[in-house]
């Protein structure tokens, strides 16, 4: 299991300093994973990475504006670390 470190090291290897940045700034909002589903992501047809930024959007817009339009190879699985740092608890893996 990564740390929120080495999550946002990954994060701002692929996407850069300006994202790293911003979720310093961020105001974490700790919550569970089915109520950021729940109450702050909206359904993009089929599409679960635009489904799991609409909640970045909503929550932390300079967060979201900082993402770079090219996201790489890796986007998904950087949009999970994203949401780790950002104080989501992601379902555990089995």
């Amino acid at each position: 299991m990564m740390t929120i470190l080495d999550s946002f090291d990954t994060i701002r290897e692929r996407w850069g300093d300006a994202v790293a940045e911003e979720i310093i700034k961020a105001k974490c909002k700790p919550m569970s994973f089915n109520d950021y589903l729940s109450n702050h992501c909206i359904a993009c047809g089929g599409d679960w990475g635009k489904l799991l930024l609409s909640g970045v959007h909503e929550l932390y817009p300079e967060v979201w504006n900082a993402i770079p339009d090219d996201m790489g190879i890796n986007c998904f699985s950087t949009i999970t670390l994203l949401l780790n740092c950002l104080g989501v608890e992601l379902p555990e893996e089995e």
